[in-house]
């Protein structure tokens, strides 16, 4: 096969012997690859040319720090093969990756073809990526567009694939590896190097405007090693690959080109800077609870990004492609079809992914089965915990994925919230329980909220505590807003009932595996969401909206509550100084293991 593998820093330095090694184990001697890299530490590359020694390729060193599509578009000019492979340097290669990409290309006559993506380490357990798609939304209140894009089958064990439920058929490739025609990427000019994020959907769009094929391929398997830990010398590149003022140009000139709606401040302080204090606070072991803590990582963001930006040329003119004309994007926008995502057999619409998670345990096995059908008809997909089940129940459903605490431990009821961890960004996950019969509207009702209220949760049942600052008795000192009560308006509470809730993964992603208190988990919920800043509130609705199958029943938590509150009564008095102190930490360190 006539084919060259270029490979890019993605956000480090420390993984590219690692990647190279397992690169240069599973592919010929001939094959020709052509390492990029800018500003490297001297000890990477005296790695570098000692491995150049054992065997050939071609190192291009740059001495500023470069983007990974400025590497990119480097690599491609040193190249004349008929294929190319981009890849990340922090990418680990299963056996035969390259003739499965090479073979599914000439099957399909493909200009693309993406391979399954894990996410690790451990190697090709989780799944990042499984081929993608690009969701092209109106937007109705400026007449504009909305796009973002899709990872198939994102965080879903490798173990979950349904061969025959994937489509070979793509939108778009993921830039951690991919496969090309060098022609077909040549066609469009190369890589946009005003982009650093937004810049695989520019590419998808650009092959989607002059029809070229993307394909997925299911037998090659890499795995994008996202959660090594960051050293110290990877933060001078880390924060200026993902930089503030590099976003937000990104973002800005992704959104002139292609005549779009995005929320830039939003995607700046919540996913990129997120991004880099995630880097920080690994690289310098800062305990992001700690008071001080935001501050540390502000001091030392600032101070690599003022480096970082010192380093580059200043005559250094990022190379971006051609505009394109406005009136054929909105053509093309408004010429697209409906977009929809397969997922696990079932289809699910523009609208964000909603997800349920529920946990049970034996002793629930006949309400379960009552209750499960309200729910999954709503949902795209069902997160089931199965807390203390010897064998697996007679429950099967496309749209479920079981947990079984024998592999996740012994959460509980905190099980119900384990799914999040599998969830992409902007799902509406509903956490359910298995005693309720949910009406047919319940779902579409509370997306509706959400979306109305994006920075909030949104429930149906909930508590007001009688005494802002202290209550003696939580069994006593609340007032309780029932699920079965009608609601006339939308109202803000303090703790949001676990059994009726729907959060957004963009603003409350959360972590069950880390909080050491199980069965409380309304509490232990609503203490995150307040450290987080995500208001509680109800939904109108009428009385009798949401049905009970059993209240009350002997192993249920209500029962062991009214038995003894004391430890409800302890984290709900620390829940209430931190939010008149506006510190929450003590009552996370209540709930967080040590």
């Amino acid at each position: 096969m006539d084919v060259s593998i270029v490979v890019a820093q993605r956000e480090r330095f420390s993984s590219v012997l690692e990647s190279l090694r397992s690169l240069f184990s599973t592919i010929d001697n001939n094959v020709n690859v052509v390492v990029v890299e800018g500003a490297s530490p001297e000890h990477v590359r005296k790695d570098l040319l000692a491995l150049q020694k054992l065997r050939s390729f071609k190192l291009i060193s740059i001495d500023y720090f470069i983007t990974p599509n400025e590497a990119r578009n480097i690599g491609l000019k040193n190249v004349d093969s008929e294929y190319v492979v981009f890849a990340d340097n922090d990418i680990v290669y299963q056996k035969n990756w390259l003739k499965y990409l090479y073979e599914n290309a000439q099957k399909h006559n493909s200009d693309f073809v993406a391979p399954l993506i894990c996410i690790g380490p451990p190697v090709a357990k989780k799944i990042h990526h499984a081929g993608g798609d690009l969701v092209i939304v109106p937007n109705v209140n400026t007449g504009r567009f909305i796009v973002s894009e899709k990872h198939r089958l994102m965080e879903q064990p490798i173990e979950s694939i349904q061969t025959n439920s994937l489509s070979i058929n793509a939108d778009i490739v993921e830039f951690h590896c991919f496969f090309s025609r060098s022609e077909s990427i040549k066609s469009i000019g190369g890589f946009d190097e005003l982009l650093i994020t937004r810049e695989q959907i520019d590419f998808g769009l650009r092959n989607k405007m002059l029809d070229k094929k993307v394909s997925f391929e299911l037998k090659s398997v890499v795995t994008y090693m996202a959660y090594r830990s960051t050293l110290i010398e990877d933060l001078p590149y880390y924060i200026f690959r993902w930089s503030q003022p590099l976003a937000e140009r990104s973002l800005i000139h992704f959104q002139k080109t292609w005549q779009v709606d995005i929320n830039v401040e939003r995607v700046l302080n919540n996913w990129i800077r997120g991004h880099r204090y995630r880097a920080i606070s690994d690289a310098y072991a800062i305990d992001v609870s700690s008071r001080n803590a935001i501050y540390r990582l502000i001091e030392i963001d600032k101070k690599f990004t003022q480096l970082t930006m010192k380093s580059r040329p200043r005559d250094l003119i990022p190379k971006s492609l051609p505009a394109i004309n406005a009136d054929r994007i909105q053509h093309f926008f408004a010429s697209q079809p409906q977009q929809q995502l397969k997922i696990h057999g079932q289809f699910t619409s523009t609208r964000s992914m909603r997800v349920a998670g529920l946990a049970t345990m034996p002793s629930r096995i006949e309400s379960v089965k009552i209750m499960l059908p309200t729910i999954l008809q709503q949902v795209d997909r069902l997160y089931l915990f199965l807390d203390r089940y010897q064998s697996s129940p007679d429950i099967q459903h496309e749209k479920i994925v079981a947990l079984r605490s024998q592999d996740f431990g012994d959460l509980r009821a905190n099980g119900k919230m384990l799914g999040m961890l599998f969830c992409s960004e902007n799902c509406h996950y509903f956490a359910v329980d298995d005693d309720i019969v949910y009406p047919p509207d319940y779902c579409e009702k509370l997306s509706q909220q959400l979306t109305l209220n994006p920075n909030t949760a949104v429930g149906v049942h909930g508590t007001l505590f009688n005494n802002s600052f202290h209550i003696k008795n939580y069994n006593l000192d609340r007032h309780v807003i029932h699920r079965t009560y009608g609601l006339h308006r939308l109202i803000e509470v303090d703790i949001a009932s676990t059994d009726t809730i729907c959060l957004s993964t963009s603003t409350s992603k959360i972590d069950v595996r880390k909080w050491s208190k199980t069965n409380r988990v309304d509490l232990c919920l609503n203490i995150e969401l307040e450290s987080l800043g995500i208001k509680r509130l109800l939904i109108s609705r009428q009385a009798g909206w949401i049905r009970e199958i059993e209240s009350c029943q002997p192993d249920s938590i209500y029962r062991a509550l009214l038995e003894d509150s004391s430890e409800q009564t302890h984290l709900a008095n620390a829940f209430l100084q931190d939010r008149n102190h506006m510190t929450n930490l003590k009552s996370l360190e209540l709930i967080r293991k040590k």
